[in-house]
Formats: structure tokens, C-alpha cells, sequence
């Protein structure tokens, strides 16, 4: 019984890390890739990866105007 205890605990533990793993941006954005907060790449459309727990996608909208706040935005995203 003990055994499968274990087994349990290691496919929630193995699940949850997973699901921190892989990101989608959307067709309509390209996404901003952060490593304890420091910008290190971007990310076009698409499916990808990412190392978990230490970075984070933002995803900006393209359709949006750069000259009206993106940056302002980003910087709040990046404070949360």
C-alpha cells in the first residue's frame, strides 16, 4: 500500500512540474521570455518551452499600439 502511496505522489509531483513547463502564444501576439524577472528572449507564435519556476512568458498583443502603454504594461507584468 505503501508503494503506491509513492508512485501517487510522484505522477502528481511529475504532473504539476509538466504543466510549468510548455506555454502557447497565440497567432495574434508574440510573447516576452523572463528569467527571475531579466528579460533573456522573445517568443514568436506558436508552442515552446520554457525552464519551470524560474522563467515566465508575457504575452503582448500585436495588435495593439507600441506608443500606447505597452511598455507601462509590460513593466507592471514584470512587477507582479
Amino acid at each position: 500500500m505503501r508503494n503506491v502511496s509513492v508512485v501517487a505522489v510522484l505522477v502528481l509531483a511529475c504532473g504539476y512540474v509538466s504543466s510549468d513547463i510548455f506555454y502557447s502564444v497565440s497567432a495574434q501576439e508574440f510573447g516576452i521570455i523572463l528569467r527571475n524577472g531579466r528579460l533573456v528572449g522573445t517568443a514568436m507564435p506558436g508552442p515552446g518551452w520554457k525552464l519551470p519556476f524560474v522563467d515566465s512568458v508575457v504575452s503582448i498583443s500585436m495588435q495593439e499600439n507600441i506608443t500606447n502603454g505597452i511598455l507601462s504594461r509590460l513593466e507592471k507584468r514584470i512587477l507582479m
